[in-house]
Order: structure tokens, then C-alpha cells, then sequence
């Protein structure tokens, strides 16, 4: 056998449902993640049984990875974080799936769809240049500092300036230079 048996044809079968009567696009991606509601590692093994290609494979363990709940999607900073994180076609992907695992009732999806493509994706406003500028720090450490200051970033909704993030990155390099962590 290729796949393992599912008990899962419910979720499936709603996930048709929902596709057909809303005319979204179809996805055999989905309804395989949908039929097995995979874990990491069950991902990949299924990933491996299909030959699916190395995207497609990211995907279904991307996927299983983060974990959505259907009413994160009608919060308009949830989304944003989540299209920012993610992307818009993840998103929509993970609610579409979302909604077939609970077998929810469809008529919040449009609106919800809609909300992930009206979102703008945000641009992080500083970049490695702008950390070398405010003194020199080794190379290794710009990554580690840009992604903490990133995760700051979207913490704050994204309201932080440029010029708070290189407060808090001014900071991060006296910690360094203190020979300090900054985890």
C-alpha cells in the first residue's frame, strides 16, 4: 500500500463540500493534509510515500507546523502577523483546511479570504547595512540581532519605528560587546 488507512473521510468530504460550494481552487495538497491531518514527521513520511516535490513537501509540514484556529482569521492583527509570517497563500491554504478539520460552517470563509487579500504584506524596516553602520559587529551576529529585532517588530504590531529598532539593536550590540547573551 501507498497510504495508510484514514478515518478522516468526514473532513475530506466537507472540505469538498466547502471548495465546491464557495468555487475556490482545488488542491490535492490539501485534501491530503486534510485526510491525515498529519504532525511533522507524518508530513514528511506522506510527502515521501507521493514523491511529492521538495515545495510541496516544505508545505505540508509547514502546514503541520503551525497550528491556526478559524476565529484567529476574522482578527485583522492576527492576520497581519500571519501574511507577514507566512504569506497570503498559506494563509488562505490553512484556513481552507482549518475549517474542513472542524467541519465548520462556511459562511465566515469569504470574508475571511477576503481579509487575507486585502491585507498589505509589511517590509521590515531595517537590514543588515543599517546594523554595521551603528558600529562594527561581527557577521554572525547581525543575523541574531535582525531577527530579534524583527520578532520585536511584529510583537509591537509592527508600530516600531526604525528608530526605536535601532535603539533596541544599539542595545543588542553593547550586550555583545559585554560578551553577553542576548538569548
Amino acid at each position: 500500500y501507498i497510504l495508510p488507512a484514514s478515518d478522516r473521510i468526514d473532513k475530506l468530504e466537507h472540505l469538498i463540500k466547502t471548495v465546491s460550494a464557495l468555487k475556490l481552487e482545488k488542491s490535492a495538497l490539501r485534501r491530503l493534509f486534510v485526510l491525515y491531518c498529519p504532525n511533522e514527521e507524518l508530513a514528511l513520511n506522506l510527502a515521501e510515500r507521493m514523491h511529492l516535490s521538495r515545495k510541496q513537501k516544505d508545505i505540508m509540514q509547514k502546514w503541520a507546523r503551525v497550528s491556526v484556529s478559524i476565529k484567529d482569521f476574522s482578527n485583522e492583527k492576527i492576520v497581519k502577523r500571519y501574511v507577514y509570517m507566512y504569506g497570503k497563500e498559506f494563509c488562505r491554504d490553512r484556513l481552507i483546511i482549518e475549517y474542513a478539520i472542524e467541519k465548520a460552517n462556511y459562511t465566515d470563509l469569504p470574508a475571511q479570504l477576503d481579509l487575507i487579500e486585502r491585507t498589505g504584506i509589511e517590509k521590515f524596516p531595517l537590514n543588515g547595512r543599517d546594523i554595521m553602520q551603528m558600529a562594527p559587529v561581527p557577521e554572525k551576529n547581525i543575523g541574531l540581532i535582525l531577527k530579534k529585532l524583527e520578532q520585536k517588530w511584529v510583537e509591537s504590531d509592527f508600530s516600531r519605528s526604525a528608530d526605536e529598532l535601532k535603539k533596541d539593536a544599539a542595545e543588542m550590540i553593547k550586550i555583545l560587546a559585554d560578551n553577553r547573551c542576548l538569548l
